[in-house]
This record gives structure tokens, C-alpha cells and sequence, in this order.
């Protein structure tokens, strides 16, 4: 149930394989039934024209203006006084006459000349006509015959089909869905699920050996020490060690750790305050973060709240058998648990330190625990808020939450909190907090090669125009995209102010590509292959959003792109649509990097392990290959600027 313990969660994988279903092969396919098809009558050539006889044609064009001459004499003769006028009257019968007797030779002439040729070209026009006639015939006796046949040829082909084609294609659909009742058969589909729930366990990150320096809750050990007891697989002091130089990993309270099957469990016993100050922990989405960081690692994280477990051991471990049972048996439905405990909010959590809720059911026999537990979270300090300082100050000075619904002036009266000012230098050396943990990311990632940009939530000149100050620097960054930056400037930055942590790309030829609307790493280990890259490559990087994915390596960017010319961004082929929305590369663009915040309130975070080496070069040419395979080329869109990223 949502927000209530105990609280069980599966990684997405595992949900997937739940309602997996073996591939099935290609249906047969029914074969093309015969078609009754009434045979074309052939159509008869077409005999050639006798060629044009130019001679009688020129000799009857000449005897034409001969009369036509005489004509007008005789006209002329009967009016001779009006020679001139009639002459003018048939002006253009003199340009004819003049005319005409010149074509009439011409064709006399050419009758001469070309009537060998003429002649030869008719021969052959016959002799083809006569071919054509005889195949013409025997194509009209073929014509008849299939006229009064085609119905009973077509009667025999459709026999043939449903005797041999059509029986044999039943055949085939038969043993189809044969194969197909086999394969979703409740036995197989168990044998099958459970090959892939192996292989899902096979993937999941093994933990190290760890010492806990972070918080140990006052009941854990107890704990611990009744469900070792039961089992030799419950642990203590195992964590995944992203990177070692940077001593920050998420401790887990209890681990189930069965090797055989390889299944990894992170087992959390969630106290609502600190009994040492009354410091509210683990409210609703506190943890949400380092839940996905397990999940992200292929484990399952089962989350009680302390009480439940204090009170009712023997349930909790049953819970956590039956838990482990329908995994095995590849079954992640809701398990039953008679004692449920809503989760809590800050201001809960308040309420329950002021009443002192812990040590009504802790034994008095942990209350020298109580001290040992401090302020520091299971991986780093989540920041403290003047209302929290002034709920802790109430805490130690026994003001209970009755006493400030009585009499408000309490809180005036006993609150002596000093706010201190920064010193305007102080941010440059961040010694505690969430600053020092960006910082030490920060440093890392300078002496990995990186030009390094510090993120700021709150506003600033650098970043009040933009949508988003989760994703844009709080300081001057277009000059990292060609220069190394020094020590000092990323020094200068204001890392006591910093949520996030980011780089920029194009410089040293450093290349994002950008996947978003993807949460399948199987897509992302086919890119790193098909890059020549290893499956377990480092510089991969789960969004904020936990649905978008970036591989950071170095690739020049395209020499056809010009200066200014930042992203390319291309949209998924017809084949992989369901696997991504769109694929950016980032040539010349800032990009947020882990653990910086997002604005759901999750964290960037890497797939693997912390880099320990430089990105990986890989030739643009073979870049740009590897990503027309997955994209619709025609789709390409280039950006000319591109502040900030997800």
C-alpha cells in the first residue's frame, strides 16, 4: 500500500518479468487462393499502308497551276482594260502560281530519289505483318481453346490448392499453435520467467565490504542480531562503493544476500527522528533517491518502519520470507502484513520527537543508544532549515509539543538561535553540507579533464532567464566550451549555495549523446556495443527524471557543423519507437551531471560506478553510423543554441 510500511519495492525490471512472454515464430502465412482469370482475346496487327506515290502527287500539282494559269489569262483577255486592277485583285494567286510548280518537282523528285528506300521499308513492314499475323493465329486458336476450358482449369488448380497448399498450411497453423499452447503453458512460462529472473539477479551490482561511518538507528543492531539468528544470509556492513576516493555510498541498514541466487535485498529499519536532538528523518520522499539507487542496481528494498519491527520481530522476518518466496516463484503482488505504520511528514515527525513516540516502545535497556545517533544521514546531510534548528533546541530543552499548543511565547522565550553570515570568502573552501559534497564531485570531475560549472536553485543574474536553474550554471560558462578552465575558477565558484554540478561539451571534443523518454538499459548496452564501448562503461548516466539516459564520450564534433551549430537532435526509427522518444547529440551545450538535483526531487546518478578514467574517444564517423541505424535520418534537426539540458 502506497505510504505505508512495511514498503516493498521492485526494481522495473523485475515488474517486466512478471508479465513476460516467450517470443513466439512468425505465424504461418495462408497461401494465395487460385483466381478464375477469363482468358484475353488477342488483338489482330494491323496491315501497313501502301507508301505515298510522290510522283503522281508532284505531276497533279503541276497540271493544278496550269489550269489555274490559263484560268487567269482568258480572265485578263476578257478584261483587258483592267489589266492592272485584275493582276492586283490576284496578287496571291501569283505568289501560288510561282509557288506551286516549285513543290510539284520537289515531289517529283523525291519520288526518284527515295523510292528504292520506300520500297525496301514497306517489304519490311509487310514481312513483319505477316509474322505477326501467323502468331496472331496461333495465339486466337490458344484464345479458344482457353475460353472453352479456363472454368475447368481453374476447378483442377483449386483442387490441387486445397488438396496439397492449403492442407499443408493447416498442418502448419496446427503444430503453430501447438508450439504456442506449449510455450504459455503455466510450466513454461514459469521455467521461463524464472531463467530470466536468474539473469536479472546475475546483473545486479555485488556489494563490498564497508565500514559504517553514518547513522546506526538505537534498535538496528538488536535487529540485525535476531534476523542473523534466523538466517546466515542477513548482513551488515555491505554497500555498493561507487567510487573510492570518494568516501559517500549508501550504507544499507541490513542486507539479504542469498549468493546462490543472487539476490540482493536492502533491508531499512526508518526511524522517524533522532533520539539524540529529535532531528526528523525519513519523511515521505526523503529517501526516494536512495531507494532508486538500488532499484537502479538490481536490488529489491524492503523499508519498515522501526516501531513494526521492535514490536513484532517474528512477522517482520516472516514478511521478509514470504517476500523472498514469491520472488523466487517470479510472483511481486502485494504481501499481506497485519501491522501496518503510515509513513510519515517532517511535521509528523516533529510530533512524535516532541512526544517522545521512540522511547514508549524502546527498551530502557537501549537508551545509552540513544546519544550514538547523530545528525548525519545514511549517506550525506540533507540540509537543516531554521525550523528544525528551533524543534531541536525545544528537544533538548524538554518543550513538548503540548507545551507550544498552551503557550506559544514558549518558543519566543527559550529560542536562542544565532543565524551567522557567510564571510564573503567562506564559500570558497565548503567544509560540511551538501556544497562540500558538490565540491568534492566537482574536483573529481576537474581532474578527470572536465570543465566544471556549479548550480545554483536560487536565482541569480546568470541564470534568471532561463526555464530552469536546475540545468544552467550560476556563473559565465560560454568561454569553457574552448579553454581549460584553472583551479582557481572553479575554486571562485559559490559551492555553499550549490544543488548541482555540471560540465560543458565541445570542449577537448567531449560529446553527449542525449536519450530521452528511455528507461531500457538493454537499449543503452546495445549503443555502447554497437560504439565498441564496454556493457558496464562508465560514463553512462541516469536523468533526474529517471527517464532519459546520457553516454559522455569524446567524439569531434562533424566538420560540415558550423561554430555556433550546437545539438543535432533526431527522432526514433519506425523499428525502435517504443524504445525512445528522441536522440539528441550535444556538441556544444551545458549538461547537468551527478548527483545534481532535479526538479522532481530525484538525483542524476551514474549506471555503473563512478568514472575513474576519462570519457572514451570514439570516431564521429562510426558515431554518426552507430545513430542512423536507430533514427529517422530525415527527421535530423540542428539547433544553434542549446543553454542548458535534461
Amino acid at each position: 500500500m502506497e505510504h505505508t510500511y512495511p514498503l516493498v519495492i521492485f526494481p522495473e525490471g523485475l515488474k517486466y518479468i512478471a508479465d513476460a512472454k516467450p517470443p513466439l515464430p512468425s505465424r504461418p502465412q495462408e497461401p494465395k487462393e487460385p483466381t478464375l482469370h477469363k482468358p484475353q482475346e488477342p488483338k489482330e496487327p494491323t496491315k501497313p499502308d501502301e507508301p505515298m506515290n510522290s510522283l503522281g502527287c508532284g505531276l497533279s500539282i503541276i497540271g493544278f497551276y496550269v489550269l489555274v494559269y490559263y484560268f487567269l489569262k482568258s480572265l485578263s483577255e476578257f478584261n483587258r482594260n483592267h489589266t492592272i486592277d485584275t493582276i492586283a485583285e490576284f496578287f496571291p494567286f501569283n505568289i501560288l502560281f510561282f509557288a506551286g510548280p516549285f513543290l510539284g518537282v520537289f515531289l517529283i523528285y523525291g519520288h526518284f530519289k527515295y523510292r528504292d528506300t520506300e520500297k525496301e521499308t514497306h517489304y519490311r513492314k509487310l514481312k513483319k505483318y505477316e509474322e505477326n499475323k501467323r502468331i496472331y493465329k496461333n495465339k486466337l486458336k490458344k484464345y479458344e481453346y482457353d475460353l472453352a476450358n479456363y472454368k475447368l482449369d481453374y476447378q483442377n488448380r483449386m483442387e490441387s490448392y486445397q488438396k496439397n497448399e492449403y492442407n499443408d498450411f493447416l498442418s502448419k497453423v496446427s503444430k503453430f499453435e501447438e508450439h504456442k499452447k506449449y510455450l504459455y503453458s503455466h510450466e513454461y512460462l514459469y521455467k521461463y520467467r524464472k531463467k530470466l529472473l536468474n539473469d536479472f539477479f546475475e546483473e545486479a551490482t555485488k556489494p563490498s565490504n564497508a565500514e559504517n561511518k553514518y547513522l546506526e538507528g538505537a534498535s538496528e543492531r538488536k535487529i540485525f542480531q535476531f534476523l542473523k539468528g534466523k538466517s546466515k544470509k542477513f548482513y551488515q556492513n555491505l554497500a555498493i562503493i561507487e567510487y573510492e576516493e570518494i568516501e559517500d555510498f549508501y550504507m544499507p541498514d541490513i542486507v539479504y544476500y542469498d549468493k546462490k541466487n543472487e539476490l540482493l535485498i536492502d533491508i531499512e529499519i526508518d526511524e522517524p527522528y533522532l533520539t539524540s536532538d529529535g532531528s526528523p528523518i525519513h519523511c515521505i520522499g526523503s529517501d526516494d533517491s536512495r531507494n532508486d539507487f538500488f532499484i537502479n542496481h538490481s536490488w529489491i528494498v524492503i523499508r519498515f518502519a522501526e516501531e513494526q519491527v521492535v514490536k513484532y520481530p517474528n512477522q517482520s522476518y516472516r514478511f521478509i520470507k514470504k517476500v523472498i518466496k514469491k520472488v523466487k516463484e517470479v510472483d511481486f503482488s502485494e504481501t499481506e502484513f497485519r501491522y501496518r505504520v503510515d509513513m510519515w511528514t517532517k511535521n509528523e515527525a516533529y510530533k512524535m520527537a516532541y512526544n517522545r513516540f521512540r522511547q514508549s516502545y524502546l527498551r530502557s535497556n537501549l537508551s545509552n543508544r540513544f546519544n550514538e545517533e547523530t545528525s548525519i544521514n545514511k549517506r550525506l546531510d540533507e540540509g537543516f532549515d531554521d525550523t528544525r534548528d528551533l524543534a531541536i533546541e525545544m528537544y533538548e530543552k524538554n518543550i513538548t509539543y503540548n507545551d507550544i499548543l498552551f503557550d506559544a511565547s514558549i518558543v519566543k522565550e527559550d529560542s536562542s538561535i544565532v543565524h551567522e553570515e557567510h564571510d564573503s570568502l567562506s564559500f570558497l573552501q565548503p567544509k560540511t553540507g551538501g556544497g562540500f559534497k558538490l565540491y568534492t564531485y566537482a574536483k573529481k570531475y576537474y581532474d578527470l579533464g572536465l570543465n566544471v560549472t556549479c548550480i545554483h536553485e536560487e536565482e541569480n543574474e546568470y541564470n534568471k532567464h532561463t526555464q530552469s536553474k536546475l540545468k544552467h550554471p550560476a556563473h559565465k560558462y560560454i568561454h569553457l566550451h574552448n579553454q581549460k578552465q584553472t583551479i582557481l575558477e572553479l575554486i571562485s565558484y559559490n559551492w555553499t549555495k550549490s544543488v548541482g554540478v555540471g560540465t560543458v561539451s565541445g570542449f577537448n571534443s567531449l560529446t553527449i549523446i542525449d536519450i530521452d523518454g528511455c528507461t531500457n538499459r538493454g537499449f543503452i548496452k546495445f549503443l555502447l556495443k554497437k560504439l565498441s564501448l564496454p556493457k558496464n562503461y562508465e560514463w553512462v548516466t541516469l536523468t533526474g527524471s529517471k527517464k532519459g539516459f546520457h553516454i559522455i564520450i569524446e567524439s569531434p564534433k562533424p566538420t560540415n557543423l558550423d561554430e555556433n551549430q550546437a545539438v543535432m537532435t533526431y527522432e526514433p526509427a519506425g523499428s525502435v519507437n517504443h524504445l525512445f522518444e528522441k536522440i539528441e547529440l550535444l556538441w556544444r551545450t551545458h549538461v547537468v551531471l551527478p548527483p545534481s538535483k532535479h526538479k522532481s526531487n530525484g538525483e542524476y546518478s551514474f549506471v555503473n560506478s563512478f568514472p575513474k578514467s576519462k570519457p572514451r574517444k570514439v570516431d564521429t564517423a562510426k558515431l554518426m553510423s552507430v545513430i542512423s541505424t536507430v533514427v529517422e535520418d530525415e527527421t535530423k534537426i540542428i539547433g544553434l543554441t542549446y543553454r542548458y539540458n535534461l
